[in-house]
């Protein structure tokens, strides 16, 4: 069956419902459906065109620093303001993916000799980066691409974070992890609710959903390692404990989902989770991970589920390489991890199969 069908056998099971009260504008609501498709796009057109654009970015840039446009400050800052705003009018005007594509390398374009250009002014890089995301927000009003608001919200995301890189506020991260723990949880646990208050959001909410959980994993790796910064471990039991109170809260605002009627048996699960996760007290990316695999398993957001179970898989493996034990007690470690899953999985199976019978 077509999404079309299902949602017009939906639309009339509602009616039945309702009543004469409900009405819609068919023919309205499924061209508005056409065009956002349209747009969107499949996955693979969507990295297709952020590699073709990322690739053409490089060629162009080769390109303008063999003719010399870097002796000039002045010419890299102006023709990196110029491709911005070409950029942003190309793809408001036109509505084609090649387009959208020559746009996006523009784009980037204008990004990197803005960078180049105002580095050889000794411009504040603080200041850099706020001009950086005043421009992305700018664009994020006048551009409808998902493809270009999602390079914007990795701009504004990664904006943020390098501020706090620049002025040295490392253990600033961790709260910064705090605060998207908490933001993700909220974008996805009331969704309903902010597309309906807030309209301009809705537009880019594609885009901004997935920005935002790429953001977040990179949130996640930097207080879980010192690999690129000096973060203090000392201080990411912060984030952990942050990540296990969103995961138990959202197992106990789901319970009725997830067929949890018994105090005793959630009671359990709870203690499940803290026993579980608490072994990962200094590394929070894992409970990071599992509060993403759970927010986009709720609203059935495939893409971001694909990006937690990824940043999941990776971030078990960094922890496991990261213990200092002996290969044996690793060993013992994941055996026994591995069998208290089964266990969890086969009680779990168990109690469904019971309820559906009953």
């Amino acid at each position: 069956m077509s999404k079309q069908q299902q949602i017009e056998d939906f639309l009339l099971a509602l009616k039945e419902k309702e009543g004469d009260a409900l009405a819609w504008n068919e023919e309205e609501m499924f061209s508005e459906m056409g065009d956002k498709t349209s747009k969107t796009g499949t996955l693979a057109i969507k990295v297709l065109s952020i590699f073709g654009g990322f690739l053409a970015t490089l060629a162009f840039l080769a390109f303008l620093f063999i003719s010399g446009l870097n002796d000039s400050a002045f010419g890299l800052v102006f023709f990196g303001v110029l491709f911005i705003v070409l950029s942003i009018i190309g793809s408001r005007i036109y509505d084609k993916i090649v387009i959208d594509t020559s746009a996006i390398s523009l784009y980037v374009s204008g990004y990197a000799l803005l960078t180049f250009g105002l580095g050889k002014m000794d411009f504040s890089d603080t200041l850099s980066c706020l001009l950086y995301i005043v421009i992305a927000f700018v664009a994020l009003n006048y551009v409808r691409s998902f493809i270009f608001s999602f390079i914007s919200f990795l701009i504004i995301f990664s904006c943020i974070i390098a501020i706090f890189s620049i002025n040295n506020l490392y253990n600033a991260y961790h709260l910064l992890s705090v605060t998207s723990a908490i933001l993700l949880f909220y974008l996805f646990q009331f969704e309903s609710i902010i597309l309906a208050k807030l309209k301009r959001i809705s537009i880019h909410y594609e885009p901004l959903r997935v920005a935002f959980i790429c953001s977040f994993i990179f949130m996640l790796y930097l207080v879980s390692t010192n690999f690129m910064f000096p973060v203090t471990r000392s201080f990411s039991f912060i984030s952990t404990i942050t990540n296990i109170l969103l995961v138990s809260y959202f197992i106990f605002e789901n319970r009725i989902t997830f067929n949890i009627v018994k105090n005793s048996f959630l009671i359990w699960i709870f203690i499940a989770v803290v026993l579980l996760l608490l072994p990962t007290i200094n590394f929070p990316a894992i409970s990071g991970s599992i509060l993403i695999l759970l927010c986009c398993f709720r609203s059935n957001y495939k893409t971001g589920f694909a990006l937690g179970l990824l940043s999941l898989i990776y971030f078990v493996s960094q922890f496991y390489y990261d213990l200092s034990y002996t290969l044996l007690v690793k060993s013992i470690l994941m055996f026994t991890t591995g069998i208290v899953f089964l266990i969890c999985y086969f009680i779990t199976n168990k109690k469904l199969v019971t309820d559906e019978n009953n």
